[in-house]
């Protein structure tokens, strides 16, 4: 992992320790979706044990994303092969959860200033995915799983937080909160791009001019 970058940022909103309990035994317990043949399989539709509802694919209560900056998507192995085709850097993950506030300010706020949606759309590919459903999912390596499964598997335990990854489907980079500033998700892109990963923490790293 990169290091400093798995606490959750302040205005971050954490999943519940039950919830994710609630998400590892589901996860076990269920068949692996088939994105072939278009069965929903996945997490099974019972109460997790802190009550907290986890929706189904199809359920009218959940939202999806129409902002062709972080769309809903279902193939992380096609948005990688898009990136590669392209020469981008790679692919930027936005992990939400349903009727989250701060993911809504996240969209509402940093995400809608012009410079910030530039600085992603030019290097990456980029798809949003709830953290907090069994939606179908293609991960990285064509394997078939489910939002909520493959967020557990990254260890996403904020949301919203974005996850930038390289031409290898590897994490680089990230940054949790729905209070994080522009200035800050555009020097994440740069971090990635210049591979500042490679000698430096994001919290300490700074771009040359």
């Amino acid at each position: 992992f990169i290091a400093g970058q798995w606490r959750p940022a302040a205005g971050g909103q954490t999943l519940p320790l039950l919830f994710t309990i609630a998400l590892v035994r589901n996860a076990a317990a269920a068949s692996a979706p088939s994105l072939a043949t278009g069965e929903s399989g996945g997490l099974p539709t019972q109460t997790p044990l802190d009550k907290v509802p986890v929706q189904t694919p199809g359920d009218p209560t959940m939202p999806v994303a129409q902002d062709p900056l972080f769309p809903a998507g279902e193939d992380l192995a096609g948005a990688l092969a898009q990136a590669a085709r392209e020469g981008r850097t790679g692919v930027a993950v936005l992990f939400e959860m349903t009727d989250c506030g701060e993911c809504a300010r996240l969209r509402a706020g940093p995400l809608s200033d012009p410079a910030v949606r530039d600085a992603y759309r030019q290097p990456f590919v980029t798809l949003g995915l709830h953290a907090d459903t069994p939606q179908p999912l293609r991960a990285f390596d064509g394997t078939a799983t489910t939002s909520a499964a493959f967020a557990l598997g990254q260890r996403v335990v904020a949301l919203p937080t974005v996850v930038l990854y390289d031409l290898n489907g590897l994490p680089v980079a990230r940054q949790s909160g729905g209070r994080t500033d522009a200035n800050t998700l555009i020097r994440l892109t740069r971090y990635a791009a210049e591979k500042g990963y490679e000698t430096t923490p994001f919290d300490a790293w700074h771009p040359e001019p």
